[in-house]
């Protein structure tokens, strides 16, 4: 068994979000780059982005329709879905009350924790 896995990278609707944002503010701007630093990663086969339904559900909601179709193109790039199961809602309710974050928010992390475990076995 091979012990050494591929970069696995699992990004919330923030940060998809950030080439979108006003550009004026530093911050963003650095975030935004990155953001499209991360995406070329994927494409060159440097990093494994993971996507949820979690995720996927929040671009669906996006209102604005080009944003949103701008969005749908970056998930693309994604190689593995992380498909909501009850046990990672059990952990995002877990993660939500003893971290106290939100509920959205603790999808995120039980999707990626999950997702990294999933991926690496079907990786070997």
């Amino acid at each position: 068994m091979n012990n050494s896995y591929p970069i696995l990278i699992y990004l919330d609707t923030n940060l998809y979000s950030r080439p979108f944002d006003d550009q004026k503010q530093p911050q963003i701007q650095v975030e935004a780059n990155t953001f499209l630093e991360i995406i070329q990663a994927v494409k060159n086969h440097q990093l494994i982005l993971l996507t949820s339904d979690i995720l996927l559900f929040e671009v669906y909601n996006i209102l604005t329709p080009e944003k949103r179709a701008k969005l749908e193109k970056y998930l693309s790039f994604g190689t593995h879905q992380i498909d909501s199961s009850p046990e990672i809602l059990t952990l995002g309710q877990l993660i939500e009350t003893h971290c106290h974050i939100r509920a959205r928010d603790a999808l995120h992390v039980a999707s990626a924790i999950f997702g990294n475990r999933r991926t690496k076995k079907s990786l070997n």
